[in-house]
């Protein structure tokens, strides 16, 4: 819609119409409005629910510290490594025994 001044300078009435535009103007605040209000509220019931950068760091270093004290999978690797080992000696000193003694 064109921008129409309210008082055209010729001494006359205003722009009739302007009374339908800034009636509908206003209909739209009151939506901006409370929308706004609604947004306000959510922000104040989520934010104190959120971690702060200090809750974050002190998160990350407790992790990093209980990570620190896991086996490596290197080491599980070598572990299951020697199990299979130990497995198949045993199955092999088995098979043997039966051949002995049969």
């Amino acid at each position: 819609m064109p921008d129409t001044p309210v008082d055209k300078g010729r001494g006359g009435p205003y722009d009739g119409g302007m009374e339908a535009r800034v009636s509908r103007l206003e209909d739209e605040m009151r939506v901006i409005r409370d929308v706004v209000i609604r947004i306000e509220a959510m922000l104040a019931a989520v934010l104190p629910t959120l971690a702060t950068k200090a809750e974050l760091a002190d998160l990350r270093a407790e992790l990093r510290a209980e990570l620190a004290e896991k086996p490596s999978k290197t080491y599980l690797w070598g572990i299951l490594g020697v199990l299979v080992t130990a497995i198949l000696g045993a199955f092999g000193a088995g098979l043997a025994a039966v051949a002995i003694l049969h």
